[in-house]
């Protein structure tokens, strides 16, 4: 019996938790479509106020959508609200990627009127979603069974600079968000599964975490990302060939320490 209802409680705990991201996430589709697009005609000066306002209130409709779950949720026994909350980082740092988006599109849109500057780069941000089923094996001698390297990330990130014909295409990355440095150091080994799965696809595996309170979490600056060495795990500034801790292979198809670009 207590296996049973170990299993019914995450049964439950994933129906919640998948409602709540959708949720989450579909307030932020919701505003966006809700509201004016942003004007190109004005001049530079309006335009950074709109892109600001537009960030403010998207920021300001997820907090009011969470606290909204939260009142909803109050007295559900499946609601582990310290767990769940690692969804609202989620969808704040898809608000901060969605300014720096909404910057790339706009000048792309202007440059390919004018030419006027050098092409602006491309920046793009994918949401994943979905369960992923975690596939272990057992060796005959082993106590418990491992689990496989296997992608598990929250979004997919894809960066390319120039112009068609000289593009240069960053690595594309993996992003799995949590909502402190902590939380990787207490599952590093998961981690480091992670980014061999990523290492395997010719990807890197990056984590992101705040440095801010959430009611200030707006744009990426207020992030940290880091990339993880599928070696020994650590934390690293770039996306490097060898890694300076373990001096171990980190991403050996890279022939340069690639920098973030769309994050620094």
């Amino acid at each position: 019996m207590g296996n049973n209802s170990e299993c019914v409680d995450k049964q439950k705990y994933w129906e919640l938790a998948d409602l709540i991201k959708r949720r989450l996430f579909g307030r932020i589709r919701d505003y966006l479509q809700e509201n004016p697009a942003i004007d190109l005609s004005s001049d530079y000066y309006q335009f950074e106020e709109n892109r600001k306002k537009i960030k403010e209130e998207l920021h300001e409709s997820v907090l009011k959508e969470w606290n909204l779950i939260k009142q909803q949720y109050r007295g559900n026994p499946a609601a582990d609200w310290n767990r769940l909350k690692g969804f609202l980082y989620e969808a704040l740092f898809y608000v901060a990627c969605i300014d720096l988006c909404s910057f790339y599109f706009a000048t792309d849109i202007v440059w390919m009127q004018t030419k006027a500057f050098e092409a602006p780069p491309h920046f793009e941000v994918l949401p994943l979603f979905g369960i992923i089923p975690p596939i272990r094996y057992v060796f005959e001698k082993a106590k418990e069974p491992s689990p496989v390297p296997q992608l598990e990330a929250d979004f997919l990130i894809l960066y390319v600079e120039g112009e068609a014909g000289r593009r240069r295409a960053y690595p594309v990355t993996f992003v799995d968000v949590k909502s402190s440095k902590k939380v990787h150091e207490w599952k590093k080994e998961k981690g480091i599964r992670q980014a061999i799965a990523a290492l395997r696809h010719g990807c890197a595996m990056q984590l992101a975490y705040p440095l801010k309170d959430i009611e200030e979490l707006k744009s990426l600056k207020d992030w940290e990302t880091k990339t993880i060495c599928p070696s020994c795990g650590n934390l690293l500034d770039n996306i490097p060939a060898i890694c300076p801790y373990c001096k171990k292979e980190a991403y050996p198809f890279f022939r340069e320490n690639w920098k973030v670009l769309w994050n620094s």
